[in-house]
């Protein structure tokens, strides 16, 4: 188009939008006149209505005083009786005080509220007691600078000096809130339509509204005895509402609309066939873009494996695509649900927590993805992982959509895992019983021929076996740690403990090993003096032994060393760090990678040299991550090993050792009652362990009583009496757990002191443990026994029976 034919219209759109603008700016103009009217009035009436309310509290109060001076005086009583009713009658009054000539609040009214004062110096800051003497000085009332008060907000103070002829008797004092004065003398029908500040000395001290213009305001001052204050009157919204029209906007717009259509119409006209042409092709290819993207989208629902669902929540119905009805077994073709359908699709024991999900969704927004199983059309329930997202307007859920994936299979495989995991725990349960059951009668009777006095070559023969059983049990005892770890059964204690008492046991443990094959040991315990950690030393100790009996093994010269005490990299002083380094054969980078792995040593030639199983150091790990810490390991082929473990164990204050409650069992004698031979009944159904606990107690002088069952132990015990019971679990005829049940009852229906009994088991898992204690069992031994752990044991459950014996009142034990 011609450039001359656009002057035309472009000059007559300009002409009309300056007439418009011009008169809408007139408009406006007067429209902020009447605004600074509106003000300027309202700041007049504020300023006096606040120089009226000052003078008339001033003079209340200072009725008051002169109450106060007056020949006679008044009851005090009846004169806080008197400000009482005046504060409650004076909204911006806060509360009178009386300041005695000493200058110190006697009393406050109202005294709710206002105790902590009663006391209070008035001169404790400069700009108070400035205002005070001045009042006392010229003898007139004074006010003091805007305060904050201690109930909130701010307030100044009112001084009114009390004189008896020419003894000053104190002061009174009214605390008066600024917030409320304002709100006094602020006209009702302008309070919402202005924001007001309010100045003293140039500090703000109260303001409330929003003003909207700062162009626009009214300023009055305002004198208070010892104080002026600005008062700024600014325009809220409501007064701009209701002095400002939309007038001029409308005539500026129609301006702008007038001006363009002008301007614009020429140019359309001309122009309007071309852009006619230009939108037909553009939407052509909206047109065809949206039907390539439907095309996909279709191709892509078909294609996938999981289901789609969108549920409209506005007409309450749920569409279900093709390959979702597929999933549960209906024909491949879309369907339309409505809302009270969908809950007979989920299985009962999951409709109420999917309902509720969804509802969290839709309500809170919180992640929608859980499993859920969904009938299908044979009738059979299939487990589906469902998805969904809420598509919202105006923060409400108007629609949501997901996708449900068939996930039977893999719920299938983790059941079929979690069942294998079960049949492992109870297949290490069951050969540990099997296993420590002869075991038993190995090393029990191999401990006993021990005692005799055998010949050399028989002694060093029978050594061989105590020494091969031990490694059994050790290796046993290894891979029993290790199911725990994994099933998370492993108990950690947590006790106040001295780091050096782990290096001793080291120590002791290992340093003749290492003189032996001519190592040296070193072993530094450097934490701080006077202090211990809170945690399990008893797993710590097995870290660490299993750590130093490694590098033993694996080091032919040189040293082994342990380093235990803060760890100085990282600054916590509530973390430790265990570090065991040695001269040994070393490992390549990725043996170190491997290396805590169960059943794994740095190559196939370790076991044939050095013997083990490869748990030690899978055990280690696993103790080290239960405990919450971290273990590494760095070495190099010939060179050696550092393994470097480090956990949280909290720093706490030793306690004297002077406390510690000493050791009152005593091993070694006849093991005796009331000066006689202790009655023991035992109950084993094993003819071998039978005669391993025989030759065990025999030695203590005991009086022993064995059955084979616990049907015969639990007629024993019934028929005499006896001082402590030894119960094996797993016999015929009645086992150990139903024997334990039925000798508790007959105790319960006798009102006897229960007597001790001691489970002699295989069976050392945890839960088997905790088991055993629920059901009434006063101690557990584990097989193969221990002949001192069986006899410590035995005397701490006797003694505790009878320094409980000795407690009991006569009555009682009658």
């Amino acid at each position: 188009m011609p450039r001359y034919r656009l002057f035309l219209p472009l000059s007559a759109a300009l002409f009309c939008l300056v007439i418009f603008t011009a008169v809408s700016l007139h408009i406006r103009s007067q429209e902020h006149y009447a605004v600074r009217v509106h003000l300027q009035e309202i700041a007049a009436n504020l300023q006096y209505n606040l120089a009226e309310r000052v003078e008339f509290n001033l003079d209340g109060l200072e009725r008051m005083a002169g109450r106060w001076v007056r020949e006679g005086g008044t009851e005090e009583s009846e004169w806080r009786a008197d400000a009482r009713s005046f504060v409650g009658d004076t909204s911006e009054l806060r509360a009178v005080q009386w300041a005695n000539p000493d200058f110190r609040l006697e009393w406050v009214e109202p005294a709710v509220g206002n105790e902590a004062i009663v006391g209070l110096n008035i001169l404790f800051e400069d700009y108070r007691a400035r205002a005070v003497m001045r009042a006392v000085n010229t003898r007139q009332p004074n006010n003091s600078a805007a305060i904050d008060l201690v109930q909130g907000g701010t307030g100044f103070l009112g001084y009114f000096p009390l004189f008896t002829g020419e003894r000053f008797d104190g002061l009174i004092v009214g605390v008066f809130d600024v917030a409320g004065m304002i709100r006094n003398g602020l006209p009702q029908d302008s309070a919402d339509h202005v924001a007001i500040r309010v100045t003293e000395g140039g500090n703000l001290i109260h303001e409330f509204g929003i003003p909207v213009s700062e162009r626009l305001n009214a300023r009055r001052t305002v004198a208070l005895p010892g104080s002026v204050w600005t008062v700024e009157i600014l325009p809220a919204a409501p007064l701009y509402m209701e002095e400002f029209s939309s007038t001029p906007i409308i005539i500026l717009f129609l301006g702008v609309l007038v001006s363009i259509g002008i301007g614009m119409g020429t140019h359309l006209v001309l122009s309007g066939r071309v852009r006619q042409n230009e939108l037909t092709r553009e939407r052509e290819a909206a047109f065809d873009e949206l039907e390539r993207n439907r095309e996909r989208m279709a191709l892509a629902v078909r294609g996938s494996a999981d289901g789609f669902w969108d549920w409209d929540l506005t007409t309450k119905t749920i569409y279900h695509s093709p390959r979702l009805r597929s999933l549960l077994g209906h024909a491949a073709e879309a369907a339309i649900l409505t809302e009270d359908e969908y809950p007979d699709d989920v299985h009962p024991e999951d409709r109420d927590k999917g309902i509720q999900a969804m509802r969290n969704h839709i309500k809170h927004g919180t992640d929608y993805d859980m499993a859920l199983r969904f009938v299908c059309a044979d009738g059979g329930y299939r487990w589906f992982r469902t998805r969904g997202v809420a598509q919202r307007n105006d923060g409400r859920a108007v629609r949501m959509a997901g996708s449900i994936t068939d996930i039977t299979d893999l719920v299938e495989a983790r059941d079929r895992a979690d069942a294998a995991n079960r049949a492992k725990s109870d297949f290490l349960a069951n050969m540990s019983h099997e296993i420590r059951t002869p075991m038993n009668g190995i090393l029990g009777m191999a401990r006993v021929l021990a005692s005799k006095n055998l010949a050399e070559d028989v002694q060093s023969k029978l050594d061989i076996i105590v020494r091969s059983g031990d490694t059994l049990m050790h290796l046993l005892d290894d891979i029993l740690d290790l199911s725990k770890i994994e099933a998370g059964q492993i108990e950690l204690d947590q006790a106040p403990f001295d780091l050096a008492i782990i290096g001793n046991r080291v120590s002791a443990l290992y340093a003749d090993a290492a003189a032996k094959k001519g190592l040296t040991l070193a072993v530094d315990v450097h934490d701080a003096p006077d202090q211990f950690r809170f945690g399990d030393p008893l797993r710590l100790s097995q870290i660490a032994n299993n750590l130093v009996a490694n590098a033993v093994k694996f080091t032919a010269e040189g040293q082994v060393s342990l380093s235990l005490g803060p760890a100085d990299a990282t600054g916590n002083p509530d973390e430790i760090e265990l570090v065991v380094s040695d001269t040994g054969i070393g490992m390549t980078e990725a043996q170190c990678g491997a290396i805590f792995e169960k059943f794994v040593q740095a190559d196939s030639s370790t076991t044939r040299r050095f013997g083990g199983t490869g748990l030690g150091l899978a055990i280690c790990k696993g103790l080290v991550e239960q405990m919450g810490g971290s273990i590494a390991v760095g070495s190099k082929p010939g060179e050696g090993t550092c393994f470097s473990v480090r956990l949280p164990l909290k720093a706490v204050a030793q306690t004297d050792p002077t406390e510690h409650a000493p050791d009152l069992i005593t091993l070694g004698g006849a093991l005796t009652v009331d000066g006689r031979p202790a009655r023991i009944l035992s109950a084993e159904d094993n003819l071998t362990n039978r005669l391993v606990l025989k030759a065990y107690l025999d030695k203590l002088g005991v009086e022993l009583h064995m059955v084979e069952n616990g049907e015969e132990a639990v007629t024993a015990f019934k028929r005499e009496p006896f001082d402590l019971v030894l119960m094996d679990i797993q016999m015929p005829v009645k086992n150990g757990e139903d024997a334990i049940q039925d000798i508790r009852a007959f105790e319960r229906a006798e009102h006897r002191l229960p007597t001790p009994v001691v489970a002699l088991t295989a069976n050392v898992m945890t839960d088997q443990v905790n088991r055993y204690a629920m059901l009434g069992f006063d101690a557990h031994t584990e097989k193969p026994l221990s002949p001192e752990g069986l006899e410590r044991t035995m005397r701490r459950l006797l003694l505790g029976t009878q320094i409980r014996r000795s407690a009991r009142p006569a009555s009682a034990a009658s």
